[in-house]
């Protein structure tokens, strides 16, 4: 009898274990990879559209504190060629920078009085219809208090704030040389000729007023001559006083920063000469729990310099999500899958392949022991 030959070359369980595993850690990697991708997608959308509004409310920044610098330079020209102004024409003439500049709070008349000249201005002021008009300062507490007296007084003698009715219980008379910071940024306007801006401090909006805001000062020097003159030595001699617009920091660009916040984005105003740690003099407003996005720039204050920190919150991350950055991971782990269906299905075969051997070498075994041996003879 013929013999019957099964034996069949297949490759072994242990062969195609082994290319399995291999084959999900090259899956698993490609899955790694195409999130790496994801991510990195959506941290360069996210950085980029961060620096995008940062400079955009950095430029409105200046935009707006440029045009009110201009207004401020219309209204100290009236001062200067009308020499003698009242109170109610001052009032008349400043309308407008109130009309155009939503941030601004007060707009004062800072006179240079000599010490020497101090009562006769104080009764000129209250002969032209400034009753009770003093020099005053605040204390330690906030409380005012009579000005001491100085070589060189800076009062506010004009004034006029958002709020007409509070014009009543106002800054005037306020001796601006009680505070060095503030006259830090005027004696750098007298000698320069250039507008200044003050760091950050808690504006006095009148006598025992509660509503202090967070804001800054512009000072724009004004000169007798009507012009800036050339060298610095006639600056100081022919300084007249300072125009002074006081802001409400938060005001300036209010309808940006609510827009900011309303897409998840968190803003830190500060000085950049204050200390990080320094919660006083900054505007912080939160639009939830921050992440790791950020972007941070430079606002220029008329030589000040302010610090912008703009963060991402988790609901900006969530806004900036396209849903295309899934297409490729959602091939990945399609493609992974088909793959590994069709590698089970086919180690599947391979075992009903090597069952079906196994018998056939068996039953191969059986007839070959059935023709070696004759049942007739026994033999």
């Amino acid at each position: 009898m013929e013999r019957l030959n099964a034996k069949t070359v297949v490759p072994g369980p242990r062969s195609f274990s082994l290319f399995n595993l291999m084959f999900a850690l090259l899956f698993v990697a490609l899955c790694a990879l195409s999130l790496v991708f994801v991510l990195n997608e959506r941290s360069v959308k996210t950085g980029a559209e961060i620096a995008h509004l940062s400079q955009d409310l950095s430029r409105r920044f200046s935009e707006a504190l440029r045009l009110s610098v201009e207004n401020m330079r219309s209204t100290a020209n009236l001062i200067v060629f009308l020499d003698s102004i009242d109170y109610p024409q001052f009032r008349d003439f400043t309308a407008q920078n109130f009309d155009s500049d939503p941030g601004l709070l007060l707009l004062e008349w800072q006179p240079v009085v000599p010490g020497s000249e101090r009562e006769a201005f104080e009764e000129e002021a209250r002969m032209r219809g400034l009753p009770g008009f003093r020099l005053w300062e605040p204390d330690e507490s906030g409380a005012p208090v009579p000005a001491r007296q100085r070589e060189v007084h800076v009062p506010v003698y004009f004034m006029r704030s958002r709020d007409g009715a509070n014009d009543s219980i106002s800054t005037l008379g306020l001796d601006l040389a009680w505070s060095p910071l503030r006259m830090r940024s005027k004696l750098e306007a007298r000698d320069s000729g250039r507008a200044r801006g003050s760091q950050l401090f808690e504006v006095v909006t009148g006598l025992g007023n509660e509503f202090n805001p967070l804001g800054f000062a512009i000072t724009l020097p004004v000169y007798n001559a009507g012009y800036v003159p050339s060298d610095i030595l006639a600056r100081r001699e022919g300084l007249a006083g300072y125009l002074a617009g006081v802001y409400a920091l938060e005001d300036v660009i209010r309808p940006e920063l609510e827009d900011a916040l309303a897409q998840g984005l968190s803003i830190d105003l500060h000085d950049s000469e204050r200390d990080h740690g320094d919660m006083t003099h900054r505007l912080m407003l939160s639009a939830g729990e921050e992440s790791a996005f950020e972007d941070e720039v430079e606002l220029d204050l008329y030589g000040n310099r302010l610090h912008l920190r703009v963060v991402a919150t988790d609901r900006f991350l969530r806004s900036q999500f396209e849903p295309a950055w899934l297409v490729l991971p959602a091939a990945v782990l399609l493609l992974g899958l088909v793959t590994l269906l069709f590698l089970r299905r086919l180690e599947s075969g391979q075992k009903r392949l090597m069952t079906a051997q196994i018998e056939l070498e068996a039953l191969n075994l059986k007839l070959r022991d059935l023709s070696a041996h004759d049942p007739l003879t026994g033999l």
